[in-house]
């Protein structure tokens, strides 16, 4: 009997601790976050009444706020806001799901909120909603480009952009690729006060530093001249080239003499990638492998 009992316990046990162990959120950029959340304070947590067992109770904490960063006038808190109810799945229940996120008496910190509906509480049910204080500049800089939104979408590729944010993680920069401290007026670069307008972040490092420039071009020529591996077979490929010369094509089934932009049709500036001339060529001629008598 003993042995009966214990393996459904054990079975059971699997099912209730396996999820708790592999948390999943869906990544989220410090934008994304700023764009979905009610209000912003800088605070701690000073006070926490348990929730009950029941699956949807909450524990409701109390957060002494020191600061308030980014208020919806909704909610008419934006001034003299002294403290925050905070709700998050209780620790009495009897179930738990692998994303929940509980907090304590005593923790502080940045807090990005968002309003629970229908209640007198707010949610912080995502990791990145609680972060530390030598994170403010930069939250403030992002509610600062959320009130003054681009007039123009930014012109770079993502790919160009991805190298622009490594290029600041390894020499240590701030958002705008300017060293960490940097005072602007208003609170961000991208704002002219003159003039009213506003431009991309993306496109403001572009335009201001040099070296960034010059990376993204030199980026632009490695991956130009970067071979891809060809999923053409070599006998293949000898027939696409006898094919191009007897058509009186040049190398990319173009006529002779045909100029591109950065000197190849084979990289697309928007990705970033090169695409195989073989592959490229049997996309550009959808009928040459029956002509050719290959599959």
């Amino acid at each position: 009997m003993k042995t009966a009992i214990a393996f459904p316990l054990a079975v059971l046990a699997v099912f209730v601790i396996l999820p708790l162990a592999c948390p999943s959120y869906a990544p989220m950029s410090d934008e994304q976050l700023v764009a979905q959340t009610d209000l912003i304070v800088v605070g701690k947590i000073t006070k926490i009444v348990e929730g009950g067992a029941r699956p949807k109770d909450k524990s409701i904490a109390t957060i002494t706020v020191s600061e308030v960063v980014k208020g919806e006038k909704g909610l008419k808190i934006l001034k003299g806001l002294k403290t925050v109810k905070l709700g998050f799945p209780s620790r009495n229940r009897r179930m738990m799901a692998s994303t929940d996120i509980f907090y304590k008496n005593g923790q502080q910190g940045i807090w990005l909120l968002r309003k629970a509906k229908d209640k007198d509480y707010f949610l912080a049910d995502y990791p990145a909603r609680l972060q530390p204080i030598k994170n403010l500049d930069k939250i403030k800089a992002i509610v600062k480009e959320e009130k003054h939104k681009p007039d123009v979408e930014s012109t770079l590729d993502p790919w160009k952009k991805d190298v622009i944010d490594k290029w600041m993680a390894n020499n240590g920069l701030n958002r705008y690729g300017d060293k960490k401290g940097t005072a602007y007026v208003g609170g961000t670069p991208l704002f002219n006060e003159k003039t009213g307008s506003s431009i991309d972040r993306y496109d403001y490092i572009f335009k201001e530093h040099a070296e960034v420039r010059e990376l993204i071009a030199r980026k632009a020529r490695e991956r130009r001249f970067a071979k891809p591996r060809s999923k053409v077979p070599e006998e293949v490929q000898e027939k696409i080239d006898r094919w191009l010369s007897e058509q009186g094509h040049n190398r990319y089934g173009d006529p002779k003499g045909t100029m591109y932009t950065g000197g190849t049709p084979l990289f697309d500036e928007k990705t970033g990638k090169m695409t195989d001339r073989y592959e490229y060529v049997l996309k550009k001629f959808p009928n040459l492998k029956k002509e050719l008598g290959v599959k």
